[in-house]
């Protein structure tokens, strides 16, 4: 939310919303109760976030837990995106190609030197909600290398792992698609908006096991 802006010889000064309610990391794990469900609701935020920049042509081209704060502690709390320093606004920045943001976040066509799309913003938030269901990355490797020959190949596993097992088959449906290595596949923010998972539909409230909060933790 933009509050106020100063323009000065020395730049542009943007004053923003302050956001002291955490991270979205640490708010998950300091619930006493954290399920699908809670799950689906950030998803929700974040995608409606995401809808929002991207029908305004911005992509965002950073997005990770870190850049996702609380505005305050407050358990209704909305979720805001921040870090806009790498982001693409169409038709007004240079086109974008090339990786940019976190290795763990990044989309396949980024290391591929192509064209960094909205449909990337939508495979880091499928990054991000693989790890909120199970606790830990979809791509693990030795080396940097190997990590980004598995995200060229959308190897993430499929979800093998005792932390699945009572995750619900709409939501690994849903990160199926959102991890698809052709981004033309990935549903947009406003199509993920209506999804029965993200709605709470389909989410599962039963809470999630102590290894997932361990893993989101560390």
């Amino acid at each position: 939310h933009l509050l106020d802006v100063y323009d000065e010889p020395n730049g542009v000064h943007l004053v923003l919303d302050l956001c002291q309610g955490g991270e979205l990391f640490d708010r998950i794990v300091s619930q006493p109760r954290y399920s699908e469900a809670g799950a689906a609701r950030v998803i929700h935020q974040i995608a409606n976030g995401l809808a929002r920049l991207h029908v305004a042509h911005i992509v965002h081209r950073d997005l990770k837990p870190e850049n996702c704060l609380f505005l305050t502690e407050a358990n209704d709390s909305p979720l805001k995106i921040m870090d806009f320093g790498l982001s693409h606004i169409d038709g007004v920045t240079s086109p974008v190609v090339g990786m940019f943001g976190s290795i763990d976040y990044v989309a396949p066509e980024a290391l591929k030197q192509e064209a960094v799309l909205p449909a990337s913003d939508m495979w880091s938030l499928g990054v991000i909600l693989y790890i909120l269901l199970c606790g830990y990355a979809p791509f693990h490797a030795r080396t940097s290398r190997e990590k980004q020959n598995l995200i060229l190949s959308g190897n993430f596993g499929n979800f093998v792992g005792a932390s699945w097992t009572n995750v619900s088959q709409s939501a690994k449906d849903l990160i199926s698609s959102l991890l698809s290595v052709d981004p033309r596949r990935r549903p947009t923010a406003i199509e993920l908006l209506q999804h029965p998972w993200v709605t709470g539909d389909s989410a599962r409230r039963e809470p999630v096991g102590p290894d997932v909060i361990k893993g989101i933790q560390t």
